[in-house]
């Protein structure tokens, strides 16, 4: 573990975004972070300034490069069969199939360790833009397999 802290790296303000979109995530709605890698400094850097509220996930689909892996931290509007309403957080771990074998291997080395910085138990590796869906993300949050 101590190497992995020392390999990738998170400023002071990338922790406050996280800590503060974990805080806050579920007042935006469905909302999303997306974080790249320095491949210089590996250095995680989010993308915007601010979180991104989205209406469908297909928003989110369209913004994913296509040859280049992203970690995505996204808060969820889900609504339970009973009515509840909550914002669960997961991370969407974009790894394109077209990507590099140096950056696939680069994000999939950062990957426990940028989930342990968000605190989400939640991963969902995603290969295909066709695979990120509505259905897909509500059977995964509700426990399906």
């Amino acid at each position: 573990m101590a190497s992995e802290s020392r390999l990738f790296a998170l400023s002071q303000e990338t922790s406050k975004l996280i800590r503060d979109f974990r805080l806050k995530g579920g007042k935006l709605g469905t909302a999303y972070i997306a974080f790249a890698i320095d491949k210089k400094t590996h250095e995680v850097r989010p993308e915007e300034e601010s979180a991104v509220a989205i209406e469908d996930v297909e928003e989110l689909v369209d913004e994913l490069p296509d040859n280049t892996p992203r970690f995505v931290l996204v808060s969820w509007a889900l609504t339970h069969g009973d009515g509840r309403q909550s914002s669960p957080l997961f991370v969407v771990f974009w790894i394109p199939r077209t990507a590099s074998t140096e950056m696939s291997t680069l994000y999939a080395s950062a990957k426990v360790w940028f989930t342990e910085k968000c605190d989400v138990s939640k991963v969902f590796e995603i290969r295909d833009a066709d695979d990120l869906t509505r259905d897909y993300i509500e059977e995964k949050l509700k426990g399906g397999r």
